[in-house]
């Protein structure tokens, strides 16, 4: 326009101007937009999984847990024995305590739950071009598959449950309650 005459040199320069200091505007609005209570929850949850992936999920003492099953398969034999004088013997294996981490789950199920638990928090700051109704679908998908996961490995692993799977499970619990309110919000 400054080349056709349209404009003079001046106010090229203050349509410049103004162009520059509403892009900045604008830039700093979407900056400064406060997370809500919900947001809050799920970022807050997402930390506590992964905190928790990096301390240990399972914690088993074999020599401990092979003398529990001897000391069993001892009272199962008397019980039915009876007639048979079974000598007691106590087994007393001494082994070091071995801890699993999240990685070490095996086939990927604690990859799988912390990658979910991640997906299901930051997909709205990633996936800015998805619908409202997109983001709430795949986050409570992740999040539904995700605490069937740490669920499963709850369950399984009852009696050598380590703090880590302690605080994933809780971790997806703050999330859900996250994702939940945000589902109110909006």
């Amino acid at each position: 326009m400054l080349e056709a005459g349209k404009l003079t040199p001046e106010e090229s320069a203050d349509l410049l101007q103004a162009l520059g200091d509403s892009s900045r505007a604008a830039s700093q609005t979407r900056q400064q937009v406060p997370l809500t209570s919900g947001q809050r929850l799920m970022l807050i949850g997402a930390a506590l999984v992964m905190l928790g992936f990096f301390l240990p999920w399972i914690v088993v003492n074999p020599g401990k847990e092979a003398t529990r099953m001897m000391g069993q398969f001892q009272v199962n034999m008397s019980m039915n024995m009876p007639g048979v004088g079974l000598e007691t013997i106590k087994p007393n294996m001494t082994t070091p305590t071995v801890s699993y981490s999240g990685g070490d789950i095996q086939r990927g199920l604690g990859w799988a739950a912390l990658a979910l638990a991640l997906a299901a928090a930051i997909l709205p700051y990633v996936a800015t071009t998805l619908d409202i109704a997109t983001v709430r679908t795949v986050r409570m998908l992740s999040l539904g598959i995700g605490g069937i996961i740490v669920l499963y490995l709850l369950t399984q692993n009852v009696r050598f449950i380590g703090i880590g799977l302690v605080l994933a499970v809780g971790g997806y619990v703050v999330e859900a309650v996250g994702a939940l309110r945000e589902r109110r919000h909006c």
